[in-house]
């Protein structure tokens, strides 16, 4: 089935430039907005604009709370006039309401997700464990899942889970609901809070000293975050700030060290096209998608290269 975004996103493309160089817009591509024809079509349009505000590195945190207020309103009055009728409807709604500001939001979304799964049980059960921990914590309760994480607003402060009691529910039924193990989550919060290497630029660092550091250091030891996700995060801040050619070294030098990461190969990809290397940025797409094949997004971008007919293969 054709990706309904992707085919509109390539219309208005070719309609409004000659195809002398690809036009992809990324950011549209990573979400998944498919919608089948008897989901509400508005709904479905409101999810897109929360994912779209929250995806942005630059998100106008005042302006995504005056936005949500609406759409909150909007869940409400669909509800009230009895349109929600599909499991995406439902599951969508609640998406809109765990982004509430009270427990009577957060304990309707429950309710949203759990008609949403009982219409489909393929439906998203990591969402019902997050508003379930929501709701929990709005009312004075401990989260059961451990989906909730907090930051204080100051420069010592860690992220650290929400208020929980891990004895509520089993590993087992933690990973039914999409959600980490105990154990793995006291490593992700580890990992969190491990300094960060766009920290050390900022301070002045330069971005060949950094790749010396990250040859140099032990990656499972150091204070900073090595991880894959971690050089690639610093690579996606780099790319926010238009520091394309720097932002390439990084994400290239990931690649060489977590080869078999998947999301690596995909940032690269973008970090290439940005740099007008097309030919290479579509082959670290198909890298990524020989590494993981089920992952949708770096198919919808080779498919959005091809269509512009650029390439003999």
């Amino acid at each position: 089935m054709k990706y309904l975004l992707l085919s509109c996103l390539l219309a208005l493309l070719w309609s409004c430039h000659p195809i002398k160089e690809p036009i992809i817009d990324f950011s549209l591509l990573k979400f998944e907005f498919k919608v089948d024809s008897l989901d509400n079509k508005s709904l479905a349009q409101l999810v897109y604009q929360d994912q779209m505000e929250r995806s942005s590195h630059l998100i106008d945190t005042s302006s995504t709370i005056q936005n949500d207020s609406i759409r909150r309103q909007t869940v409400y009055n669909f509800m009230k006039n009895n349109t929600l009728k599909t499991s995406n409807d439902y599951q969508n709604a609640a998406l809109i309401l765990q982004h509430g500001k009270d427990s009577s939001d957060f304990r309707q979304a429950v309710e949203l997700m759990e008609k949403s799964i009982a219409l489909n049980p393929y439906a998203d059960k990591w969402l019902l464990a997050a508003t379930t921990d929501r709701y929990l914590l709005s009312i004075g309760k401990k989260q059961i899942y451990g989906t909730q994480y907090q930051k204080l607003r100051n420069k010592e402060s860690k992220w650290q889970i929400m208020d929980i009691d891990p004895t509520q529910i089993t590993d087992a039924q933690r990973a039914e609901y999409g959600v980490e193990t105990w154990a793995r989550q006291q490593e992700k919060m580890r990992v969190m809070n491990l300094k960060k290497l766009s920290q050390m630029y900022a301070s002045g660092t330069s971005i060949h000293a950094i790749q010396q550091f990250i040859t140099s250091e032990d990656l499972f030891q150091s204070e900073y975050d090595l991880s894959a996700k971690g050089i690639n995060a610093f690579g996606m801040e780099l790319m926010a700030q238009e520091k394309y050619k720097e932002a390439e070294q990084i994400l290239r030098m990931c690649t060489l060290i977590y080869f078999k990461n998947s999301t690596s190969f995909e940032a690269l990809g973008e970090a290439l096209y940005k740099n007008g290397k097309y030919q290479e940025s579509l082959q670290a797409f198909q890298t990524s998608v020989h590494l993981y094949p089920n992952n949708t997004y770096p198919k919808k971008v080779i498919d959005a290269y091809h269509s512009f007919q650029i390439f003999s293969d």
